[in-house]
Parts: C-alpha cells; sequence; structure tokens
C-alpha cells in the first residue's frame, strides 16, 4: 500500500511508530509511511496471527461534539468491518488508543495505486476497461449495505503485485442516511474528502448522503484517467477532446450531473456502459 500524496498538515501531526507501538502493544508498527488531514498510515505486523497490516490513525476532533463524534466511528467501524468482498481491503479490528485517537487496522496491500499511474501518464483506455469495474463491483457490494465511501480518488485505489484491484480507504466511510456532523470522516469541522471528487450536494448542510456521491466521484475519476486533467465546471466531452467513444461522454455526464436525482443511480449503471464500449 503505497500513498504518493505524503502531506503534512498542522491540522494534524502524528504520533512517532514508538509512541503508538507502546499504545497498541498488540501490533508492532515499522513505519509511518504516509500523513494529511485524514490521518497517518503505518506499516507493521500483527505477530499474533503472523500477518502484515496497515493501521490508520484518526486526527482527534476538534470542537463540542466529541461524544458524538465517538459513537459515529464505533457504528461505522462496526458497518465497516463487515464488508467483506475481494475488491475491498479488508478491515480487521478498530478501537481506540489509551490517549483517545480512534484507528483501524487493515490489511496491507503490496503493490503500487492508481495515483501514481494517473502521474507517471500509463493510463490507458484498457486500463479504464480493467480497472473501473473492479471498483465498481466494490462499491455496489458497500452500498447494497448501505455503506457510501465518500472518498473515492485514485489515491485509494490501490492494486497488488499480481495486479488484482482493491478498494481502500473504507474507514472514512459512512453509513447512509447519517447527516454529516455526526459522521467520524468530519474532523475539525472540515470533510476530509479531497474536495476536487466530492458530489456538490455534500457541501448542502445538513444532507443525508447516499450512493450517489460515490457515483460523482467515480465520473471524476474516470474523466482524469482518460484525460489526465479534472473536470471542473464546464468540462470539455472527451469525445471531442481527446478522440474516444462517444459513449464515454454519456458516462461521464451520468455520473457528473449536479442534481443527483438525474445522476446514475448505481454504480452498475457505469460498469454497464463500460462492458458495451469495450464488447463493441
Amino acid at each position: 500500500m503505497e500513498d504518493a500524496d505524503k502531506v503534512t498538515s498542522s491540522l494534524f501531526e502524528p504520533p512517532s511508530v514508538e509512541a503508538v507501538n507502546q499504545e497498541l502493544p498488540d501490533y508492532e508498527l515499522s513505519t509511518l509511511f504516509s500523513f494529511d488531514r485524514t490521518g497517518a498510515l503505518y506499516r507493521g505486523r500483527q505477530p499474533k496471527l503472523d500477518r502484515d497490516i496497515c493501521l490508520k490513525l484518526l486526527p482527534p476532533l476538534a470542537g463540542p461534539d466529541q461524544e458524538a463524534y465517538a459513537e459515529a466511528f464505533l457504528h461505522e467501524a462496526k458497518t465497516m468491518a463487515s464488508l467483506n468482498h475481494p475488491h475491498i481491503v479488508k478491515v480487521h479490528n478498530f478501537g481506540q488508543t489509551q490517549s483517545g485517537l480512534f484507528f483501524f487496522v487493515m490489511e496491507y496491500v503490496e503493490g503500487s495505486i492508481l495515483r501514481r499511474e494517473v502521474n507517471a501518464g500509463r493510463v490507458q483506455l484498457e486500463h479504464i476497461f480493467a480497472w473501473v469495474p473492479p471498483v465498481c463491483e466494490a462499491l455496489q457490494h458497500a452500498h447494497l449495505q448501505g455503506v457510501v465511501h465518500c472518498d473515492i480518488r485514485p489515491k485509494n485505489i490501490l492494486f497488488t503485485n499480481e495486479g488484482e484491484v482493491t478498494v481502500a480507504n473504507f474507514g472514512l466511510a459512512r453509513v447512509q442516511g447519517q447527516r454529516p456532523e455526526f459522521t467520524s470522516s468530519t474532523v475539525a469541522g472540515v470533510t476530509v474528502s479531497t474536495m476536487d471528487y466530492v458530489a456538490p450536494e455534500t457541501s448542502e448542510p445538513g444532507v443525508m448522503f447516499d450512493v450517489r456521491a460515490d457515483i460523482y466521484s467515480l465520473g471524476v475519476m474516470i474523466y482524469e484517467m482518460i484525460t489526465y486533467q479534472l473536470p471542473g465546471s464546464g468540462y470539455q466531452p472527451v469525445s471531442e477532446a481527446f478522440g474516444v467513444d462517444a459513449r464515454f461522454d454519456t458516462i461521464i455526464d451520468g455520473a457528473l450531473r449536479p442534481n443527483r436525482e438525474s445522476r446514475f443511480q448505481t454504480v452498475m449503471d457505469i460498469s454497464g456502459w463500460l462492458s458495451a464500449i469495450h464488447g463493441l
């Protein structure tokens, strides 16, 4: 599990490996390999079960809603741990350190990430046909259980050394129907997802999140995989700008409509269109 976005943040200074090992003696962490405002990622092992793990430590919540934050974390963590799909990074455990920070223990994925492939300009149309459908399957599995990922972007799409696609960071997901102010993915008063990939409705006060937020984010990611650019407002159809099949315009338009009622309603709509294009 690699991270090309190593960003320090004044919002969160992660504890040292030694400090976390003292608080969580059941794990032997070896490396702090990434941190930003969403938390810190540590690589290590769980000796009792003889397996490699990735531990994600979440930042503390700033403000008066710490009790609600804790309740939301525990509810969501149990839901995330129940997800069992070959294209979803498994959550093995969760809890709270002695100093009060919440954490997830996940499987460690040895390989690369989509962000690296995009940054290097190595993504071709054949990769979209190979990589996006497994992401759709993973999201569909989560959506059917009422879980919205809320942070779909190239940083969270992993590739194993065997080439398998895995969706990471379900530890920041939300249970559908919760208000954003009472979810554990809201830290220090801001939503931690990268704003370029976030659906418009997520900025509306008190909005109830649903699966269509992930559909929007997936549309942004597909656009970026084709163009190496983010769509922004008033984006140019990819068939005109990049000479791809016009049905890609249908996929992107159907995913990026500002009004979620007119957007694709399931991620399998995207997968179906990709199958149609690939099958010709």
